[in-house]
């Protein structure tokens, strides 16, 4: 099916008060500040549904938005209730193969994997990898781009094996759609070796491949982009597992100040960067450093972007984890945490393994594993 037709005073290009909602609304969901970014696509969506009515094209694209803007203020339920509501729409609207209902549902896939479901999300993208094989082909970038989401809900899932299975024939289908020198096919080059990275756990010839595989992609990108920036981190990830502070130092030091130029101080990214760098001080014996730092981080994540969002919870997480690791834990406070985790996060999700470990390590039950903030 085709866009429907053009309706009077209904472009953002041409109408002053939607190409205000619309620019500001997509400048904040760039930096990350969802709640501001909500507001807009809220009255974006409430000026086309008035108009035009609820399942016009533009109404259904702003709904869209405001999911997108939901999931980065941790308000998770919530975006996936709308952008269900936007799929049952669209479906009806435009079809169940039209690419922007196959579009929302890849956001969905995207929602459920980043609130803590990855393996409702991992069911999800492969039913819609199916489907897209059957309607765009194999080949289809739109196809290709959930197969990598599917690669990155086995991740999530730890599952390390089949994600680098996963990200082995995307890249092969990448090499021969794109080429090898294409950027998606060097990023999904990068993907492999970090599967194959975590797959190897502490192996040090696995941490070599990753890091000459992300140097090359910082190299073909712009210095500043998102991609480089992306791998830089990678980098310092990888350092951080096999317990190497010192060189995760070098890494995460200038990345945190290259996050804070580019993206400012309440970008995720930029506050997941400066959790890891609190945790290489850790690994490094800077204990009372690491944890000022985390109590100021949380503090400045939880009026950014949420008690609930992903990266405040990480930052959290890090923090009980590092205190019950001193001897300094209120078994008290981590169980109210774990509490909290019940209700946020599936069963499944590694983040309960964690919240139980520090228990654990609060109570007395550890006293010679290695520090990981997995």
């Amino acid at each position: 099916m085709s866009e429907p037709p053009h309706h009077p005073m209904l472009s953002e290009s041409d109408d002053p008060e939607l190409g205000h909602h619309s620019e500001e609304g997509q400048r904040a969901l760039a930096v990350g500040n969802g709640e501001l970014a909500y507001e807009h696509f809220s009255a974006l969506v409430l000026l086309f549904t008035e108009r035009a009515g609820p399942t016009y094209y533009r109404t259904l694209v702003w709904k869209a938005f405001a999911a997108k803007a939901l999931t980065i203020q941790g308000r998770i339920e919530e975006a996936i209730t709308l952008q269900r509501h936007v799929i049952a729409e669209r479906t009806t609207a435009l079809g169940a193969d039209h690419p922007d209902t196959y579009c929302i549902r890849g956001q969905l896939g995207q929602t459920l994997a980043r609130g803590g479901r990855p393996a409702e999300s991992l069911e999800h993208q492969r039913t819609l990898y199916a489907d897209k094989i059957r309607f765009l082909g194999r080949t289809h970038p739109n196809t290709l781009d959930t197969l990598g989401n599917i690669a990155e809900a086995l991740m999530l899932c730890r599952r390390w094996d089949e994600a680098a299975v996963a990200y082995g024939e995307l890249y092969q289908l990448r090499v021969e759609v794109l080429g090898t020198d294409h950027p998606d096919t060097t990023r999904t080059s990068v993907n492999l070796a970090i599967a194959t990275a975590r797959k190897g756990g502490d192996n040090l010839e696995a941490l070599d491949t990753l890091a000459a595989n992300l140097e090359h992609l910082i190299a073909v990108e712009e210095p500043d982009g998102d991609s480089a920036l992306t791998a830089r981190g990678h980098i310092a990830d990888q350092y951080l597992r096999v317990g190497d502070g010192y060189a995760a130092l070098t890494v995460l030091t200038p990345l945190a100040s290259d996050r804070q130029r580019v993206l400012g101080p309440d970008h995720p990214d930029t506050i997941s960067t400066e959790r890891r760098l609190a945790e290489a001080r850790f690994l490094v014996g800077d204990l009372e450093r690491a944890v000022a730092d985390l109590e100021a981080l949380i503090s400045r994540s939880t009026a950014a972007i949420g008690k609930g969002h992903a990266e405040t919870i990480s930052t959290r997480l890090l923090l009980l984890r590092i205190r019950a690791w001193s001897g300094d834990a209120d078994i008290e406070e981590v169980m109210a945490f774990a509490t909290e985790m019940d209700g946020l996060y599936e069963s499944s999700h590694s983040i309960h393994g964690a919240v139980d470990f520090i228990i654990d390590l609060a109570l007395g039950h550890y006293e010679d594993e290695d520090f990981d903030d997995e």
